[in-house]
């Protein structure tokens, strides 16, 4: 029996060596003692492993250091709960290093692009004379005062989209009609000074022209007396006149252009030009 006691007490005495020897080592006394927490794996959310609990009568684990945290995680170190008995808790593991995420760069707004040139804009729909302004007088080279030629002239098309133009001039204190000229182009915009005087244009293309007296431009002649004269453009729905030809009178022409004109607009003049 007292055999059986000494190699009992020689068992225990070797297992407290062990447990000593291993305490020593940092695997903590008594043969349950749990290993530190795991290492969290890199790049994953893995939070820091806490100290291992150390078993009654042995001395904390020591905590392994914890593996760098994945994105956004902090690795905390776990310090070791100390055993019943134990001669201290173990140490508290390395925190491990906080991956910092990346920083969520707001995009810096990128410059704004520059408004695109605007399309040509035509010019307004409005009958225009460098020889005269609106209601001013008309020179008398452009009546038969002078040279009588025709006056430049020139207008845009404005919203409108013609297939042609006219060109009516009358007198509007006696309603007659001096001269017609239609079938303009309507990519033309301005007809220059002293037009030819024959029934049939080359310039403007295509156009045609008729006068109470001959087929050329006829203007003012009040024989003294004022007159307002009016220069009425048109923009054509159709891009040749139907009905009409040189052979007809100024006022079947203008009719006509009246009847096929989709806008008009108008330069007014005044003359008392007579004669010589």
């Amino acid at each position: 029996m007292m055999l059986k006691n000494r190699s009992s007490r020689v068992r225990m005495q070797s297992l407290l060596i062990a447990a000593c020897v291993a305490s020593a080592l940092g695997l903590g006394c008594g043969s349950d003692a749990s290993g530190g927490g795991a290492v969290a794996g890199g790049g994953g959310n893995a939070a820091a492993g806490a100290g291992g609990s150390a078993p009654v009568g042995g001395s904390g684990g020591t905590s392994t250091n914890a593996g760098a945290a994945g994105s956004l995680a902090s690795g905390g170190g776990g310090a070791g709960n100390a055993g019943s008995g134990g001669s201290s808790a173990g140490a508290a593991g390395n925190a491990g290093a906080s991956s910092v995420g990346g920083s969520a760069g707001a995009g810096a707004a990128g410059a704004s692009g520059n408004g695109g040139a605007g399309g040509a804009t035509s010019a307004a729909f409005e009958l225009k004379s460098s020889a005269f302004a609106n209601n001013g007088m008309i020179p008398d080279v452009n009546s038969c005062a002078g040279a009588d030629t025709s006056p430049e002239l020139s207008w845009g098309a404005g919203t409108h989209t013609p297939l042609a133009y006219a060109i009516v001039l009358r007198d509007t204190t006696n309603g007659f009609t001096h001269w017609v000229l239609w079938d303009i182009p309507a990519s033309t915009t301005e007809l220059a000074a002293d037009l030819a005087t024959q029934a049939m244009l080359s310039t403007p293309s295509g156009a045609k022209q008729v006068a109470f007296s001959g087929t050329g431009y006829k203007g003012p002649c009040p024989s003294g007396q004022k007159h307002v004269y009016e220069f009425s453009l048109h923009a054509m729905k159709v891009a040749t006149l139907p009905g009409v030809t040189t052979s007809s009178t100024p006022d079947q022409v203008k009719k006509a252009v009246e009847n096929n004109s989709d806008a008009a607009t108008t330069l007014l003049g005044t003359s008392s030009a007579t004669k010589p």
